[in-house]
């Protein structure tokens, strides 16, 4: 019995401990973000709008996931395909591959 208990308790910890961790981290970022519209010089702080903030957040994660897609991401894919092109057997296959899908890609 205690050892179930124990396997219980340990996969609650696992589980509630990331999304309160999530929770207090959008928590503080909203809060922030309340706190900088309040502050701003012109007269959006002025008016009480609670969903401001949560817009706000939701387009600085959409701004930063689009930069981190194409400045990240397109040198870690060249990267990648750098490496592959090492390797003899691969690479005969994901040349053969990425050519077709290229040409799929053209045609669409």
């Amino acid at each position: 019995m205690s050892k179930t208990l124990w396997k219980y308790s340990l996969a609650g910890l696992l589980v509630l401990v990331p999304a309160w961790a999530t929770f207090m981290i959008l928590s503080t970022l909203c809060s922030a973000l309340n706190q900088l519209i309040h502050d701003l010089p012109w007269d959006i702080g002025a008016q009480q709008s609670p969903g401001l903030s949560l817009v706000l957040l939701l387009f600085l994660v959409v701004i930063i996931g689009a930069i981190a897609t194409h400045v990240v991401g397109q040198r870690l894919i060249t990267r990648t395909e750098q490496w592959i092109e090492h390797v003899p057997l691969v690479r005969s296959v994901y040349c053969t591959l990425k050519g077709l899908a290229d040409l799929l890609n053209f045609r669409s």
